[in-house]
């Protein structure tokens, strides 16, 4: 999508056309999701974006995302087992095809890591003479948080200097989403430090109308339906953390489904 709006049907077909008939003539086809990314990389450069936001599939190093030289700014959230049959059996291994992200000469925000995998993350900043800068939750103080959303303070820290971002009302819910927010400040100071420019009005509307479809997503209020997509450890620890924090003594039905592939 260019500016929220999805990419047309029709626009849709003739680029897949396009990539369809180059494809034809590789010895080795891509796979569905490579196909995806050079049509999206097509769309992206046809249409003269001045800024485009990636994320990566399986993350980091293999990923077909990661042909890009080095961008702006690079981002790393919480780290933790998963896709283990790609990435690794240790969070160590698993930390290291993540940095596959971070290139010479670059700019990384990362979120609050274990000890084991900010180790992989700091030598790799090293090896590649790249900055990496911290998104701490020490510098979050919550104001208050319902089902209804969170309102936060952010101290940004630059240098020596101290600004804070004050009452950013933050539509998702979680601790968990609050660091990323922290992790998207920090970008976005980079980004203004290298020339764009985005106001604290633009900060202000873009927490408060933010929309994760399926991460801890309140889809009725009576009955209280949420629907979220955790799919490992880390994030199932993080449903059952919002669930004590936002529906304290409730009783919950589970209805859950689970690929074969999952732990």
């Amino acid at each position: 999508q260019i500016n929220g709006e999805m990419i047309s049907k029709e626009e849709f077909a003739r680029l897949a056309g396009t990539v369809k008939l180059v494809c034809e003539q590789m010895s080795d086809p891509p796979s569905e999701f490579e196909k995806a990314v050079a049509l999206a990389f097509l769309y992206f450069s046809q249409n003269n974006c001045n800024l485009v936001v990636l994320e990566v599939g399986l993350g980091g190093m293999d990923d077909a995302t990661n042909v890009i030289k080095t961008p702006e700014v690079a981002a790393i959230v919480n780290i933790d087992y998963d896709h283990m049959g790609f990435l690794g059996d240790t969070l160590s291994q698993i930390a290291e095809k993540k940095a596959g992200i971070i290139k010479e000469g670059g700019v990384v925000v990362v979120s609050k890591q274990k000890e084991e995998v900010m180790d992989v993350l700091l030598e790799t900043c090293e090896k590649q003479h790249a900055n990496l800068i911290n998104a701490s939750n020490s510098q979050i103080k919550v104001r208050k948080k319902s089902l209804d959303g969170q309102c936060f303070d952010y101290e940004r820290k630059n240098g020596t200097s101290t600004k804070e971002l004050q009452q950013l009302k933050l539509s998702l819910l979680g601790d968990h989403q609050r660091g990323n927010a922290a992790v998207v400040l920090e970008i976005i100071e980079c980004l203004n430090s290298k020339g764009y420019h985005i106001s604290e009005d633009a900060i202000h509307k873009g927490m408060k109308s933010v929309r994760w479809p399926g991460r801890f997503e309140v889809v009725s209020r009576n009955p209280l339906i949420i629907v979220d997509g955790a799919h490992n450890p880390d994030g199932i620890h993080a449903l059952y953390h919002n669930l004590m924090e936002y529906c304290p003594g409730k009783k919950f039905v589970f209805i859950t489904g689970i690929l074969k592939d999952k732990n």
